[in-house]
């Protein structure tokens, strides 16, 4: 057990330090020290004003760093990320788990995806590319696949009003045109329909692999006729789906696999990464916001040292 005997008592309030002891004891037996970073991040202030009043706590070794992590989060100059990749994943165990069919939590996913892109806006996030259905999700039962594709339909008819009134627009990713026509069309037309949409750019991946993206890249450089090959990225990125999109600064995956699955592997190259434990259909604004305050806690340095500046 963590202990906090030795500190000062005339200096620190004990039933804050009690509250403290009995959260920190408890992360550390449920869900890990991630959560402990979190802690950290958000009790920065208060842990700073107990070393400023002179506490010592002998025998807890707290990671002073997270200190420093939960002052960074609080600088509002460090950015939310203007790009975030989400997959989505767990809508299947979530239904098993109460006794419904696998499609059951697919529609209660699909639901959550409206709550979460308003709170996304709100955050001041951009970019927010959703992993909705993999080339590899093909695989699966006939009656699943086809239950998923009819979920694209039908909230493509029925979210359009509320992209048009919040000036959000849709932009595909993935072999779109290899689904079923009816599909196809449906989220072609939400994506022209929403064009003019400029407070927000939702991603959709729908029928999307990694791999295959390369490939159909590789095939539109040798379709355009270009006589050169690229001599650096920014040449071939221009043949890729994400074409314009930035790089994501954020990908983060629900229900706690830690595994990217051919998402955006060529543009997640610099991506923070981040696996919370919740299944999707239970995935909060208050989860995007935790995911969010671990990032803006985290040190982007790609491939600098501290401190150095981008362009040293």
């Amino acid at each position: 057990m963590i202990s906090l005997q030795g500190v000062r008592r005339d200096k620190v309030k004990f039933a804050e330090l009690r509250g403290i002891h009995s959260h920190i004891s408890g992360l550390l037996s449920a869900e890990g020290m991630r959560n402990v970073s979190l802690f950290f991040t958000q009790h920065a202030l208060l842990l700073s004003r107990w070393i400023a009043w002179g506490g010592v706590i002998w025998n807890l070794e707290i990671p002073w760093n997270l200190c420093s992590m939960g002052k960074r989060f609080m600088d509002s100059t460090v950015p939310v990320p203007l790009h975030v990749g989400l997959i989505m994943d767990g809508d299947g165990r979530w239904a098993i788990q109460r006794g419904k069919p696998r499609l059951y939590g697919h529609r209660r996913g699909a639901e959550n995806v409206r709550r979460i892109v308003v709170h996304a806006q709100s955050l001041g996030i951009r970019f927010l590319t959703l992993y909705a259905f993999s080339l590899e999700n093909n695989r699966r039962p006939a009656v699943e696949v086809h239950g998923l594709l009819s979920l694209f339909e039908l909230y493509a008819r029925r979210w359009l009003p509320q992209l048009l009134e919040q000036g959000i627009r849709i932009r595909l990713i993935g072999d779109v045109e290899a689904l079923r026509p009816s599909t196809a069309q449906a989220l072609r037309k939400l994506e022209e329909n929403t064009r003019k949409g400029e407070k927000m750019t939702v991603i959709l991946a729908v029928n999307y692999g990694g791999r295959d993206e390369v490939l159909r890249a590789i095939r539109r450089l040798w379709n355009s006729g270009e006589k050169e090959g690229p001599t650096c990225w920014e040449d071939f990125e221009k043949f890729l789906d994400t074409a314009g999109i930035p790089d994501p600064d954020l990908i983060l995956r629900s229900s706690g696999e830690m595994r990217l699955s051919h998402f955006l592997p060529l543009q997640s190259v610099y991506s923070e990464l981040y696996f919370p434990p919740v299944l999707w259909p239970d995935f909060s604004e208050k989860d995007l916001d935790e995911a969010v305050a671990v990032y803006r806690s985290r040190q982007r340095r790609f491939g600098r040292l501290e401190g150095q500046k981008r362009d040293a």
